[in-house]
């Protein structure tokens, strides 16, 4: 493993870990104040959208100012996204050259999350 993927997948569980420990400063501190957060849907069984800015998206945040948002409406219990627990599955990290190039070679996997939520009254 070269020492830029060791790095990548360190940093990936590291967001998992604060995610996990509800550590929101010390995970939003891991993005710059120019970061897009996206989480693309799914086109179809086997691919998703490749346009936040036209497709449908589970999450699209412009600016680490969103991520904040989410923080506080997650924080203030007073909307859904105030999720008690969430749920990642962290396989592998690769480049994205690495990505594709493995993809075409065999059928891509999939992992699903499924936050939850429970709101009083």
């Amino acid at each position: 493993m070269s020492d830029l993927q060791q790095e990548v997948t360190n940093l990936i569980y590291r967001e998992s870990t604060l995610l996990d420990r509800r550590e929101w400063d010390d995970w939003i501190d891991l993005y710059t104040e120019d970061a897009i957060y996206w989480v693309p849907s799914w086109a179809n069984e086997e691919e998703t959208t490749d346009d936040p800015e036209l497709n449908l998206n589970l999450i699209y945040l412009r600016n680490r100012g969103g991520l904040e948002d989410r923080v506080f409406r997650i924080e203030s219990r007073d909307s859904y996204a105030s999720c008690r627990s969430t749920v990642r599955f962290t396989s592998s990290a690769m480049s994205l050259s690495r990505a594709k190039t493995a993809m075409r070679s065999k059928p891509p996997q999939t992992a699903s999350f499924i936050p939850t939520a429970r709101k009083a009254g």
